[in-house]
């Protein structure tokens, strides 16, 4: 039983259930979207992620819930966060670099979706974000959270807009040169690894 609903843990865990539940709506509501929830194991780096969507050969679709505080951001710059666009970067070198091997994994397929196709060419990363305020330990009212997005709806000019807490931005992949940042991913996970096999903790500030 739960005898106080102000459990500092409760508001945790009904973020990641909201969380959940927009990426399930999203994931089965669109039919653009030809792999979901795309589940890739590759031992030789010790990683395992999931992707939220793909669309054909070409698209990583990640969906991210965020504040009204970081959606106002968002908009503002039209960019993703740098943490998010990362994550999406990961998956889409996982995908062109260790596609073979996640899909030699001896995995139970009622639980997980392995990649439908053998070779994969990222060229957009798609970022979804779903603003939320009701979870967010960012505003201290309802009242001011509803401020708030009374305030991003102008700013967004979505009278008519029923789903203006959706933004989707697109990256081309082939617009600009992201190699040095595919460069630092692929360093981390070479370091990571290395601090593994050593079987050492690296330093705090590494």
């Amino acid at each position: 039983p739960i005898d106080n609903y102000s459990d500092n843990w409760l508001p945790v865990k009904l973020r990641t259930s909201f969380g959940s539940a927009c990426h399930d709506f999203l994931q089965t509501t669109s039919s653009n979207f030809t792999e979901t929830e795309v589940y890739l194991r590759i031992p030789s780096i010790n990683m395992s992620v999931k992707i939220d969507c793909l669309t054909g050969l070409n698209t990583v679709v990640e969906i991210k819930t965020c504040s009204y505080a970081d959606y106002a951001k968002i908009l503002k710059s039209n960019n993703a966060r740098v943490e998010d666009f990362y994550q999406a970067l990961l998956y889409r070198y996982l995908l062109e670099n260790y596609i073979d091997e996640a899909k030699q994994q001896d995995i139970d397929l009622k639980k997980y979706n392995l990649p439908v196709h053998d070779k994969y060419d990222i060229t957009t990363i798609q970022m979804i974000y779903v603003c939320h305020e009701l979870f967010s330990s960012d505003y201290s009212s309802l009242d001011q959270a509803v401020a708030e997005s009374k305030e991003l709806k102008k700013q967004l000019n979505t009278k008519y807009n029923y789903m203006w807490f959706i933004k989707a931005i697109n990256y081309d992949m082939t617009a600009a040169d992201y190699s040095s940042h595919i460069e630092m991913l692929a360093d981390k996970i070479k370091v990571s690894n290395e601090f593994i096999q050593s079987n050492t903790i690296p330093p705090l500030n590494h």
